[in-house]
């Protein structure tokens, strides 16, 4: 019985001793012993990161976000798009796609907001035949031209 003991003993002393890694440690790394010593080190940092940024956010006042501008709604307008012709826009500088509009009834340098598109410059000017709901997006290609064909949108004037 008391060779039962000691061995049983000696089992759990054996077990007690043994290092289980973590499930997401490498399995390389029962060996290496710097690379527990890091992987240990990380995880402590880590901790202290999340710990430090719960209790700021529950501590933290927050300011609220800027105010939307002020939007005076124009009509709705046709919008077509427009490819690069080479040429300056009509206010000297080079249409830029996601910023780009062409418009004749609107002067140079508005910005406007278009639903579903966004926020955009006046900083040309679009054929002579086009009436005065009309708008011309800068998309830059032929291909993007095409897929967006001609479609009506609600514009406002950005103030």
């Amino acid at each position: 019985m008391r060779d039962l003991l000691f061995t049983i003993a000696g089992i759990v002393m054996l077990v007690g001793s043994c290092y289980v890694p973590p499930w997401d440690m490498p399995a390389d790394a029962v060996r290496n012993e710097p690379q527990i010593e890091a992987y240990a080190e990380e995880t402590e940092e880590a901790e202290e990161v999340y710990e430090n940024t719960v209790s700021a956010e529950e501590g933290a006042e927050y300011e609220p976000a800027e105010e939307a501008p002020e939007m005076e709604y124009l009509g709705t307008f046709e919008m077509t798009a427009y490819e690069w012709t080479g040429y300056p826009c009509a206010n000297g500088n080079y249409p830029e796609v996601g910023y780009t509009v062409a418009c004749n009834s609107l002067p140079l340098g508005t910005t406007v907001y278009i639903e579903g598109v966004g926020y955009r410059v006046v900083e040309d000017r679009g054929a002579e035949w086009h009436s005065s709901n009309w708008m011309d997006l800068y998309l830059g290609d032929v291909d993007s031209c095409y897929q967006w064909g001609i479609r009506s949108v609600e514009v406002y004037i950005v103030r």
